[in-house]
């Protein structure tokens, strides 16, 4: 198992192939922590295409863009799922993926247990 750590996220590559992101509690994310975040992904990659878990129930608020360069990357992943915690997080989750739409699917999940069950059917 690797790790990793940004100024606004820890990294985990788990056993199963899954790149785990964990969004460090009430920190604010503008586009270069993203795109700090997305080098550390490209990193435990390895240059092959992953699973995103991203746990979103501690975040802070994003600077303009940032949802934006997200989506832009999911290029990048077989799939994505976040997990949110409370109906306003919910709503800023689907909205997202309405606006952005994201290449990669993508859903939101209240518990870890169903992303990864999700994310395991991913091909």
């Amino acid at each position: 198992m690797q790790t990793a750590e940004t100024d606004t996220c820890f990294y985990v590559l788990r056993d199963d192939g899954i790149i785990q992101q964990t969004v460090k509690p009430n920190c604010r994310q503008d586009v270069p922590d993203a795109e700090k975040n997305m080098e550390v992904f490209f990193s435990l990659a390895g240059g092959e295409k992953r699973r995103l878990l991203v746990d979103l129930r501690k975040s802070g608020p994003t600077g303009p863009g940032v949802r934006e360069y997200y989506a832009k990357q999911a290029v990048h992943l077989i799939a994505s799922a976040m997990i949110v915690e409370g109906s306003l997080s919910e709503m800023i989750g689907n909205f997202f993926i309405t606006l952005n739409r994201p290449p990669a699917p993508t859903r939101l999940f209240n518990n870890e247990a169903s992303a990864v069950a999700w994310l395991k059917l991913q091909k």
